[in-house]
């Protein structure tokens, strides 16, 4: 997805200039924001990038240079062009002066100034003046977020027309304190890959980052994130394995990731999670555990039904591994991943032991035999192909 809109740095940035050096006034704000952060217990690694900024020193590793170009687009906008500092008591504005910079500079690295929607440029709709982005009003009152008592619990920047390689700046983390909703989504042209600073933010319920270009794999630092939950990253491009580390997001009630390209075998941690309501998983590349089956139990059925069962049986291939199927009998409602054309066949023991499933999967066959509903991997790559 990221390669069909070839977008650079320049995209994000084409409403305006680069930063350029920091003239006094931003030298001066950039010493204040330094200053605010050493006084607060936030767990940021962001000091050392505004250190390098201030001492202008850059070893060219690890910077990355449209984040840089934010950050200096960010404290001019504070040192210059915010009215509020004029219109706010002194005091409320230092109190706020964190979270400023922190959106500012989210602004400025997904090119705000070509949002589609409530960027400072009048261009833009918006409900508004006092709800645009970098208005003198509060920025509580800016489209997508919500404050409890003054601090950030909610941002929401979904369809905005963001544009980056590298997904949000990490001045983000100066919100992770309180900031409960996190979300990005139908933002086709935000790259880059979850960083592992995502992980900072333990306050969070609901990470959203469906419909985006992100790609990469999932860093670890997420299944650290307890209070989880919602997690969407659907229809983007996410890659690799779901780790047992999952296991941890006790609190997780929504896990939709279809239409992805993660891969390997499902853990069986993901039925700890009794809290669980939907799970979507079909679009990717999951392998199916493979289990042996036995006909103990089984009469003499007839030879046409006996070999659908001993092929049955033969080899089980199931996408989802049973301790997930037993959460249906807590408070999971939808399981939805792929299958293949005719992969079930009724289940034979059904007769001896109402507790077995209704079907199983036919050998040679993937599908899920619990899943509440089925997309066959035929058909989806039929309706792919249309649609390119």
């Amino acid at each position: 997805m990221l390669q069909q809109f070839r977008f650079t740095n320049a995209d994000a940035h084409d409403h305006h200039s680069h930063g350029g050096d920091l003239d006094e006034a931003s030298t001066a704000m950039l010493r204040r924001v330094i200053q605010k952060i050493g006084q607060t217990s936030v767990n940021t690694t962001l000091l050392p990038d505004l250190e390098a900024l201030l001492d202008d020193r850059h070893d060219g590793e690890d910077h990355d240079h449209s984040h840089c170009d934010a950050r200096r687009l960010a404290l001019d906008w504070l040192a210059n062009e915010d009215a509020a500092a004029s219109h706010m008591p002194a005091d409320e504005y230092d109190r706020a002066l964190l979270q400023r910079y922190a959106l500012s500079t989210a602004y400025f690295a997904t090119g705000g100034e070509g949002w589609t929607v409530c960027s400072r440029k009048v261009e833009s709709e918006c409900e508004s003046d006092g709800a645009r982005w970098l208005s003198p009003s509060s920025h509580c009152a800016w489209d997508g977020i919500n404050c409890k008592g003054g601090k950030l619990s909610w941002f929401d920047l979904s369809d905005h027309g963001l544009v980056s390689e590298s997904y949000l700046p990490l001045e983000m983390t100066l919100l992770s304190p309180t900031l409960e909703l996190l979300w990005t989504s139908d933002n086709p042209k935000l790259g880059g890959a979850l960083p592992a600073w995502i992980g900072e933010f333990q306050s969070l319920l609901s990470l959203g980052a469906y419909n985006t270009s992100l790609s990469g794999l999932v860093p670890d630092s997420l299944y650290t994130m307890t209070k989880l939950n919602s997690l969407r990253l659907y229809k983007s491009e996410f890659e690799g394995s779901i780790s047992p580390e999952i296991g941890n997001l006790k609190e997780l009630k929504w896990l939709w990731i279809h239409d992805n390209h993660f891969e390997d075998i499902l853990p069986d941690e993901i039925g700890q999670l009794t809290k669980l309501e939907g799970i979507t998983l079909h679009g990717n590349g999951f392998a199916y555990a493979v289990s042996e089956s036995s006909q103990d139990e089984v009469e003499d059925e007839g030879e046409d039904e006996s070999k659908d069962f001993k092929n049955a049986s033969e080899q089980l291939v199931d996408i989802i591994p049973s301790p997930v199927c037993d959460l249906l009998h807590r408070g999971l409602k939808h399981l939805w991943t792929d299958c293949e054309k005719d992969s079930l066949v009724p289940n034979l023991k059904k007769k001896f032991d109402e507790k077995q499933p209704d079907f199983v999967v036919k050998a040679g066959k993937r599908a899920c035999s619990c899943c509440t509903k089925c997309f066959p991997t035929e058909k989806r790559k039929r309706q792919q192909v249309a649609i390119s």
